[in-house]
């Protein structure tokens, strides 16, 4: 619910395999991803105090990852660097 009203975040969902669950989100810039963690913050606790996060993906341009490689550190978070592709 609190997802809904962030202007910076383009997709955000949950998908779900027995007891595993996905989290899969976009986000305009890492600005816009670090805002999320700020306003969800609180939640993602309350989250990993019943569950183990196994792994934390970061995808995009490489300025952006730059940007988030210290503010994730915590988390570790594994960057992808985005080769090729486009966006709509």
């Amino acid at each position: 619910e609190r997802t809904r009203n962030e202007p910076g975040c383009l997709y955000y969902g949950f998908c779900y395999d027995g007891t595993t669950a996905r989290c899969r989100e976009g986000y305009r810039d890492a600005q816009a991803l670090l805002a999320h963690l700020d306003n969800v913050g609180d939640l993602l606790e309350q989250a990993q105090a019943i569950a183990t996060l196994e792994r934390f993906e970061v995808f995009g341009a490489a300025d952006q990852l730059e940007q988030l490689r210290e503010p994730l550190a915590a988390l570790n978070a594994r960057f992808f660097v985005m080769a090729a592709g486009f966006r709509r």
